[in-house]
C-alpha cells in the first residue's frame, strides 16, 4: 500500500494499492509482505497487524520496524538499503 499510488499497480506478481484503512482481507492473503521502509518510523502499524494475523514478513531493522515483529531476525532486513540484500531475504522466506 502506497499513500503515493493513486491507482493499483500491478507488475508480475507485485501489487501496489493506493492507501487504504481497509486492508486487512488483502494481509491476510498475500504470501509476504515487505515494509522496505529508508527512513526511521516510530512505529509501523501495517507490519505490526501482520504478523499478529502471521504470515511472511519482512521489514528494515531501522527506528520502530523491528519493535513490531518483536525482534524477530528471521523478518529483519538489517542492510536495508542493500537491494541484493532484500532479494536474498525474499528468496529466503519464499523458497
Amino acid at each position: 500500500y502506497s499513500r503515493v499510488s493513486k491507482t493499483e499497480v500491478n507488475m508480475d506478481n507485485v501489487t501496489i494499492k493506493p492507501w487504504s484503512e481497509s486492508f486487512v482481507s488483502d494481509l491476510i492473503k498475500c504470501k509476504l509482505l515487505i515494509v522496505p521502509s529508508q527512513c526511521e518510523e516510530a512505529y509501523g502499524r501495517v507490519s505490526r497487524e501482520r504478523y499478529l494475523v502471521g504470515g511472511g514478513l519482512l521489514v528494515s531493522q531501522i527506528g520502530g520496524l523491528p519493535e513490531t515483529v518483536d525482534y524477530q531476525k528471521a523478518m529483519l532486513v538489517k542492510n536495508y538499503r542493500s537491494k541484493r540484500e532484500w532479494l536474498k531475504r525474499v528468496k529466503e522466506v519464499i523458497e
